[in-house]
């Protein structure tokens, strides 16, 4: 996944001659615990440094200096560390502890800020779902589905797993959840249910090992998405922002299929139909088009 996928793209920022009582009034006003110190440049604002909550109390405080006589410039770590929007994610992870860095300011090709991450925005896991730095942080209890799927399925990027109420009932009563409309091709052309009772009796029907999770990469196949019985589903994709697309269009094509079988029976697309669709809902700017709208239905612009 590359880092510009997933970074934050609102990134609260200071210049060279902010003194450190403003850097620290922001920080407080925004709730973060550092800001990106940028050069204003006619491409856009370039990163030169980073000033943190950490460096005003203990390098500047502490000492009994007052605050409003010394800049972020005099006060920021002098090495700066940035990654590119396309760096691989875990990529980036890896050089941010080599470097002993925890937050590091995303840039485009041209050195231009774009977004940021930190460490405590990421959590990895090996493939069986073990941490591989806690550090006491909680853990979410079904990060095993991840696992499952990325285990057998090479070419996935991405995986969403969540508990839309349009879906679930298609998961519990027999009635196939099927492609209708064009953007509902996106779900492929069979949409299999898992039903974890089959093989492991009662549970919780919460995927919480490596056994559930493999057992549902199974029964999802090659495919892009699989229904689980009384829970909700669990959506593949190439990228972040296709696996997003198939998500919502699943959720609007179980709200559509619905309601159209109030009214009488439904006609569903053919194979032939699905196929020819997906060629246009998978290209670029689709995905591009739609993933900006829903970034802005979001309040994440620029995402």
């Amino acid at each position: 996944m590359p880092l510009g996928e997933m970074c934050n793209r609102t990134v609260i920022v200071a210049t060279r001659g902010t003194r450190l009582d403003e850097a620290a009034r922001l920080m407080r006003e925004h709730h973060v615990g550092s800001l990106v110190v940028v050069d204003e440049t006619a491409l856009g604002r370039r990163p030169i440094g980073i000033i943190t909550d950490r460096d005003i109390v203990i390098e500047v405080a502490a000492m009994g200096v007052p605050l409003a006589t010394v800049t972020v410039e005099e006060a920021m770590a002098p090495e700066l560390v940035t990654g590119r929007e396309t760096d691989p994610v875990w990529d980036t992870v890896a050089r941010m502890r080599d470097k002993g860095v925890r937050r590091l300011p995303v840039v485009d090709r041209d050195g231009i800020l774009q977004g940021i991450v930190t460490m405590d925005d990421l959590m990895e896991y090996a493939l069986d779902g073990d941490p591989i730095d806690q550090r006491g942080r909680p853990m979410y209890a079904e990060r095993f589905i991840h696992g499952g799927v990325y285990e057998v399925r090479p070419e996935v990027q991405a995986v969403v797993h969540n508990h839309s109420h349009a879906v679930i009932p298609f998961g519990v009563t027999g009635v196939k959840l099927r492609p209708m409309v064009h953007f509902g091709s996106t779900m492929g052309v069979d949409v299999p249910v898992w039903d974890i009772r089959k093989t492991f009796g009662d549970t919780t029907l919460l995927v919480l090992n490596m056994d559930h999770a493999r057992d549902l990469a199974r029964c999802l196949g090659d495919g892009r998405v699989a229904l689980m019985r009384g829970h909700g589903c669990v959506v593949a994709g190439k990228t972040v922002k296709e696996a997003v697309m198939i998500s919502i269009y699943l959720e609007v094509s179980a709200r559509l299929q619905m309601q159209a079988m109030q009214i009488g029976d439904p006609l569903y697309m053919s194979p032939g139909e699905i196929k020819l669709a997906e060629g246009r809902f998978f290209g670029d700017l689709a995905i591009d088009r739609a993933w900006e709208y829903w970034c802005i239905h979001a309040g994440c612009q620029g995402m």
